[in-house]
């Protein structure tokens, strides 16, 4: 205002002089206030990038925090699955440990298992030695008796003296057959009853003079026996074939004497002795006859527990149903 004053006056360098003194106020407060926004600016500045700065700590730390979570979580699951390797580990030796202690044991208690059986098979072998031992001196003592029954009927002349020893050696030679078998290193404790029976008709039949013109038939299936049954069933095959070659053919007839043994079930054992002579004569009554052949075949029918027939039509035929008997050993190994 002073300026346009003094430039209405025409006091020009008062004018000039109050015209700069204006500029300079007015770029005083132009700077003051220049200075002011600059300095609120940098404030505002500095504020901000303080608070930059502390979300940025924060950041920084949330993040070193977040970090820190995750390596206290990486160093728990570390402790954990060392400290599970740890009881894996253990468990894993004890385990083997234990393993190891029931190996040991059981190779203690499978070489005492085979020492038993060693023990047990030199004791079996012992027994089946002893068993065929004494077989063969059974056989060997019948064979004695034998040959001083054939020894005496040469010193006895009455016929049924001599009769009664013949048929007492066949009975004894029919036994002195099974022990022979059972004698035998190949042989089982029991008797093959098709060998059986073609040693005993071959024996019998080189044994008789009136045997020559008879054919012996045989159908024999393949059967074991005990020796408690295979005795009694030779004896009375024995007393059979010997009857029917004595008296059924007369007069040196010719004929055939059939031997049939077959199996009937799982346990049943069926035996024939069948010929084709003169029969039984019309006034023979079984149940009366009391001579010592039949009496030996009812007796060891009986020892069988088996059924006896007799049949006297076109020939005589002898029948007997029993059950085979199984040793212990024996049933475990058909069941």
């Amino acid at each position: 205002m002073q300026f346009q004053v003094d430039s209405a006056a025409g006091n020009y360098i008062s004018a000039i002089r109050n015209f700069e003194l204006h500029k300079q106020l007015n770029d005083s407060l132009f700077n003051a206030t220049q200075s002011k926004q600059i300095a609120e600016l940098q404030i505002k500045y500095e504020t901000d990038k303080k608070e930059q700065s502390i979300q940025l700590l924060e950041a920084q730390a949330k993040s070193q925090h977040a970090e820190l979570q995750n390596v206290s979580l990486q160093r728990n699951i570390t402790i954990g699955g060392v400290a599970m390797l740890l009881i894996i580990a253990i468990l894993a030796y004890s385990g083997y440990r234990n393993k190891q202690r029931s190996n040991g044991e059981l190779q203690v208690k499978q070489a005492e298992i085979n020492e038993q059986n060693k023990s047990l098979q030199s004791l079996l072998q012992e027994k089946e030695w002893l068993l065929r031992e004494v077989h063969h001196r059974v056989k060997n003592n019948l064979q004695i008796i034998i040959s001083l029954l054939n020894a005496q009927s040469d010193f006895v002349d009455n016929p049924s003296a001599i009769h009664a020893i013949r048929e007492s050696r066949e009975r004894m030679q029919a036994i002195a057959l099974i022990h022979q078998k059972l004698y035998q290193p190949d042989h089982g404790p029991r008797i093959s009853m098709s060998s059986y029976i073609q040693d005993l008709v071959s024996y019998l039949e080189s044994s008789f003079t009136s045997a020559k013109g008879i054919y012996f038939h045989l159908d024999i299936d393949e059967t074991s026996l005990d020796v408690s049954q295979a005795v009694p069933l030779g004896l009375i095959l024995n007393e059979a074939i010997t009857n029917a070659v004595k008296y059924a053919f007369p007069g040196g007839r010719r004929g055939t004497i059939a031997i049939t043994l077959r199996r009937q079930g799982a346990r049943n054992v069926l035996l024939k002795i069948a010929d084709n002579g003169v029969g039984l004569p019309p006034d023979f009554d079984l149940a009366a006859n009391n001579s010592l052949g039949m009496q030996l075949i009812r007796l060891f029918a009986e020892q069988l527990e088996g059924e006896l027939f007799f049949h006297g039509s076109d020939g005589v035929e002898i029948s007997l149903l029993f059950k085979q008997e199984f040793s212990a050993v024996a049933r475990q190994v058909v069941a």
